[in-house]
């Protein structure tokens, strides 16, 4: 991205967190918020924004809908079934609450907007 963003341009970015063995065997990195800040301003980028997504709610959710839709024969319902239980739950109060407090330590992913820095990498 830091070869042909234009200087002051912005990316969007979105990554996984928690998420199962994808890829394999190459499957080698977690983008924590502190990698993705490192990573971001060794390639010439300040950080606008970076918020985790998601929270223990929906992480497990992710688990449970994952090893349903593996049963088989009506996973797929039950796995759908799982995801809309969670999607009425989170918008709950408590839900909301749970997810929200939890996002910060245990996310599903994340989402950031960087801006290219105008004159280069930073030399920090």
């Amino acid at each position: 991205m830091s070869r042909i963003l234009v200087p002051g341009g912005k990316t969007l970015l979105n990554v996984p967190f928690l998420y199962w063995l994808h890829e394999q065997p190459h499957d080698y990195y977690r983008y924590t918020e502190f990698a993705l800040r490192r990573f971001a301003r060794l390639s010439g980028f300040e950080v606008l924004v970076l918020q985790p997504v998601g929270g223990a709610p929906e992480v497990l959710t992710d688990i449970l809908a994952k090893h349903a839709a593996r049963l088989g024969w009506g996973g797929a319902r039950l796995a759908a079934a799982i995801s809309t239980a969670c999607q009425a739950f989170i918008h709950t109060s408590i839900g909301n609450r749970i997810s929200s407090k939890t996002g910060a330590v245990f996310p599903i992913a994340y989402f950031m907007v960087a801006q290219k820095l105008v004159d280069g990498l930073d030399s920090q």
